[in-house]
């Protein structure tokens, strides 16, 4: 094992010769430097796992050498032992206000040095393993998520074609086939177009992770994209036979929003929704303008005029609420239920989950637009999805004036 390596920085000679000789006799390897300046290249050129620096030397003293090393991507970690003769306590103050971990006070003790040392490298070592193995996860989470894109990919061209094709098939075919069969061709599309949900979902996290998909917030009609939202969902709840209501005001404010995006959230919420509604059940969209926390204003249930209460005298966002006569959400599982790798926990426990990533994607989704999300069981109700977006504003739209432009291909496609 290579001895660890110690950096002696003092301008007298006779110091560094005194800690050279006291740390050489340990096995330590010791390095010297005369003044900052040589301290300063040494540390970066050599790597010390300790540095042991004097305060007063002329031109750049202690604390400002302890000062740049620690800003220092490379060195900011290492520690270093400030080694002085003053006592006061203003001295000990900026010497930790310049990054020092460190003090010894001159003239030195050598048991004192020596168990200084030792404790410093021991954290040093300890710091040098988690950073290794900060360094090998990311590697292997690299390799993960390369591996899924690989796989989200190569998913996703056979299984346009076999949607194509049961699409084209259902439609010339409609006339003459057997009413079973063509339920069962229903049946076939459906279950391709969530299988397509879910490689979507998993390339848009992954490009919300990155920051590749870009976000075009404006002024946005929420009224607007709620019902294009709901047209969309009106399919799968007649199939279900669940009754789809809506209860927005008629003077809801614009949100400062991607509409594109935020209606991929609506869309998830009201699919999960559905899907955990037994038939006979009903699914009840609403929005309103609050001030405050959100999340305290109560479920008003049976109300098709608004369903929660009046909106407090700050009006600063807009919230809005899915809510279905399905099983609920149990407390424990509220915040993990929009984790990424949720859905198979989801099944081990018996909880309910989205299927696929769609929880998951509305966080990421309604967070990097300034919002959050959350779900709780309301009286007379099952759980209730909630989301916020901020209030439109044309001084904050004018000030994140360079925010990038969505493609809304990229959307389409992912």
């Amino acid at each position: 094992m290579a001895a660890s390596k110690i950096l002696v920085v003092d301008d007298v000679p006779d110091s560094v010769q005194l800690l050279e000789d006291i740390l050489v006799a340990e096995g330590y390897q010791v390095i010297t430097a005369y003044d900052g300046a040589q301290a300063l290249d040494k540390a970066l050129s050599e790597q010390p796992n300790v540095i042991l620096l004097d305060v007063m030397m002329p031109k750049l003293d202690g604390y400002e050498v302890c000062r740049r090393l620690k800003q220092s991507e490379a060195m900011h970690f290492t520690p270093v032992v400030l080694i002085t003769i003053l006592q006061d306590i203003d001295s000990k103050i900026k010497g930790l206000e310049a990054g020092a971990d460190e003090f010894l006070s001159k003239p030195f003790n050598r048991l004192e040095l020596l168990t200084r040392v030792r404790a410093l490298l021991r954290t040093n070592r300890l710091h040098q393993e988690l950073q290794r193995s900060y360094e090998e996860l990311r590697r292997l989470e690299g390799l993960r998520d390369d591996l899924l894109a690989m796989i989200v990919h190569d998913l996703r061209s056979p299984l346009t074609i076999i949607l194509g094709t049961l699409e084209v098939l259902a439609e010339d075919l409609r006339d003459t086939l057997a009413p079973e069969h063509t339920h069962a061709i229903d049946v076939a599309i459906r279950a391709a177009r969530r299988q397509m949900d879910l490689i979507h979902d998993l390339l848009d996290l992954q490009r919300l992770e990155e920051g590749k998909i870009p976000l075009s917030p404006h002024r946005t009609d929420l009224n607007k994209v709620i019902r294009s939202a709901v047209t969309e969902a009106t399919v799968q709840a007649g199939w279900r036979e669940v009754a789809l209501h809506v209860a927005l005001p008629a003077d809801l404010p614009p949100v400062r929003a991607d509409a594109a995006l935020v209606e991929r959230v609506l869309n998830n919420l009201l699919d999960n929704a559905l899907r955990h509604t037994p038939a006979g059940g009903q699914v009840r969209i609403s929005a309103e303008v609050v001030g405050g926390d959100p999340s305290s204003a109560p479920l008003k249930a049976g109300s098709e005029e608004g369903m929660y209460g009046s909106p407090q005298a700050e009006q600063q966002q807009v919230v809005v609420r899915v809510a279905d006569t399905g099983t609920g959400v149990p407390e424990q599982h509220r915040e993990a239920i929009f984790d990424k790798y949720q859905q198979a926990m989801s099944r081990r426990i018996g909880s309910r989950g989205s299927t696929g990533l769609g929880l998951a994607f509305c966080r990421m989704a309604v967070e990097a637009q300034g919002g959050r999300i959350w779900v709780d069981n309301q009286p007379g109700w099952g759980a209730v999805f909630s989301f916020t977006l901020p209030l439109f504003s044309d001084q904050v739209l004018a000030a994140d004036g360079q925010t990038t432009v969505s493609d809304p291909k990229l959307l389409a496609e992912s």
